[in-house]
């Protein structure tokens, strides 16, 4: 047996598609048509994450005003709170792209496979590309 992709959740072989984690299931390649990707792009998730944070901080910096705390101490808690709300924002966008591997089995639209992490999702595609040539030569 040709094993052309074998990772945590995915295994890639000449005869089949396998997807053991979450939801263990199996995808004949000879049954896979119509194998393309899809890119969701998620960029506006950080502007609401980043808004939200912006705002947080202007509730703090105005909720500490009100208890009569001294000038820098408020200052220092508005700057803390919108680096975090701002590295958050930079998380988010950092993964800002799901990427997918979807097709037609046996007459069902497919999900293969999902990912936001780009090196994963090359190695599988590739490893997929790889069994469906097989398969046709």
């Amino acid at each position: 047996m040709t094993v052309f992709y074998r990772g945590p959740c995915i295994v890639i072989t000449h005869r089949d598609f396998r997807i053991l984690r979450p939801h263990p299931r199996v995808f004949p390649i000879r049954d896979l048509r119509g194998v393309h990707v899809v890119v969701i792009d998620r960029s506006g998730v950080s502007i609401t994450v980043g808004s939200s944070g912006m705002a947080g901080v202007a509730v703090v910096v105005i909720a500490t005003g009100g208890l009569d705390l001294p000038a820098p101490l408020a200052l220092i808690g508005g700057v803390a709170l919108f680096a975090v709300a701002t590295l958050a924002g930079e998380c988010f966008r950092a993964s800002a792209r799901r990427y997918e591997l979807r097709a037609v089995c046996r007459s069902e639209p497919v999900l293969l496979f999902a990912t936001s992490d780009v090196r994963t999702f090359g190695q599988v595609k590739r490893g997929l590309i790889r069994a469906l040539q097989a398969y046709d030569g």
